[in-house]
């Protein structure tokens, strides 16, 4: 899902990123907090390549699964699930540059009321 502003909603920001020196994908914030009352969403964004975030399908607090948006794009996950409330969830991310192909698992997604 590429950028698409949702009515209604307020993203919160998770800008991803290989750190130069240490060749490791970076994500800041590591734990995402959204909540439902506030209607937040997940904005996952990079300017140095394509990202692919992976939940598990089967535990995953949004409507899909997989978002994916190429340089420069956002991916915008919607708001939560009622049901996902006061749960954590992991997700994977991608990166691919022209140069290399960059993983990071165990990012968090914390979903508060």
């Amino acid at each position: 899902m590429q950028e698409k502003l949702s009515r209604n909603t307020s993203p919160v920001t998770v800008y991803i990123d290989p750190d130069q020196r240490s060749d490791q994908l970076v994500a800041e914030p590591e734990v995402l907090v959204l909540s439902l009352g506030e209607r937040n969403e997940a904005r996952w964004t990079s300017e140095r390549g394509t990202i692919e975030i992976r939940f598990d399908p089967a535990r995953c607090p949004f409507r899909i699964s997989r978002f994916q948006a190429p340089a420069g794009w956002t991916c915008l996950s919607g708001v939560p699930k009622s049901e996902s409330a006061g749960k954590e969830y992991k997700y994977l991310v991608l990166l691919t540059t022209d140069k290399q192909v960059y993983v990071r698992e165990g990012l968090r997604v914390q979903i508060r009321d």
